[in-house]
């Protein structure tokens, strides 16, 4: 190729111009880039494969993720759930299968109020149930209260209650019947302080096997309008009896006791006659009134 000098001539011994740059990358650097892009595409093809294989384990849809559903309503597990933290719900139910909480502790079911103070408090552990509240209840499905704890009372149902062992009470008890168990013994005692039995309709003592015995090591008193003793038989067992023949020494300051003689009408009533004579009574005395 021929060159031009400044004049406008040719220059023949200037050298000759250098040859255009290609446009582009071409050699190592080509093939360094396609195997870069080569090896990203594969990267990504495989995080794609993994992500759709992860969606087809974990069974990932509209509706939730397994057998966990995200309803309008809350949320449905239809399998085991593990919970790490502390879980907050409104409502905790199964339906037509059994609900199983288990914690290789204890599980801890807590209600508290606005503030965040505990009002009431369920433990279950390896060895107690502990409940912690103002009032407890058990109840039945028909809403029957069976189980009734408080500060001030305690409730057992409606129905009869079983205690296989001694049961200590601190304070009254209301029931219409207590009753021992079949070929045992009713004991009911009171250790520094009095029994009292007390009943607007009326107080019934009973036994259908054995007998019934009122012991103490003080007086008993029996205070009623009219005392009824029915049976085949009465006994009167240590009554100090006295020899009316023989004369018992007085003191001379201290007058002779005033004593009566024990009659008995034909219908049982009782009552006290003179200490000399014979008994005698009146109508009026051996009435039928107050039969039971």
């Amino acid at each position: 190729m021929n060159h031009e000098d400044a004049n406008g001539g040719l220059d023949l011994n200037s050298p000759p111009p250098p040859p255009p740059q290609p446009v582009g990358i071409y050699g190592w650097r080509k093939r360094c880039l396609y195997a870069f892009v080569l090896a990203l595409m594969i990267v990504v093809i495989m995080n794609l494969a993994l992500t759709v294989w992860i969606l087809r384990i974990l069974r990932f849809s509209l509706d939730g993720m397994g057998h966990l559903k995200i309803k309008p309503s809350g949320i449905q597990v239809k399998a085991e759930a593990e919970f790490l933290k502390t879980v907050y719900v409104d409502e905790l139910k199964s339906e037509g299968s059994p609900l199983f909480l288990e914690s290789t502790k204890s599980v801890h079911l807590l209600t508290t109020d606005r503030s965040r103070t505990i009002r009431s408090r369920l433990v279950l552990d390896q060895e107690n149930i502990t409940a912690s509240c103002d009032t407890f209840r058990v109840v039945d499905s028909n809403g029957t209260v069976n189980l009734l704890l408080s500060s001030q009372k305690v409730i057992l149902g409606n129905g009869d209650a079983t205690v296989p062992g001694d049961i200590k009470f601190n304070g009254a008890v209301f029931t219409p019947t207590i009753q021992s168990p079949l070929n045992s013994s009713l004991e009911i005692s009171s250790e520094n302080s009095k029994v009292h039995i007390t009943a607007i309709g009326g107080v019934s003592l009973s036994s259908t096997l054995a007998n019934v015995t009122l012991q103490t090591d003080d007086n008993i008193y029996i205070q009623s309008g009219a005392l009824h003793l029915i049976g085949n038989e009465l006994y009167l067992l240590g009554i100090p009896t006295v020899d009316a023949t023989t004369s018992l020494p007085v003191k001379p300051t201290t007058a002779p006791p005033t004593v009566y003689q024990l009659c008995v009408c034909e219908n049982g009533k009782a009552f006290l006659g003179n200490a000399s004579g014979n008994c005698r009574a009146s109508s009026e005395i051996c009435s039928d009134s107050t039969k039971p």
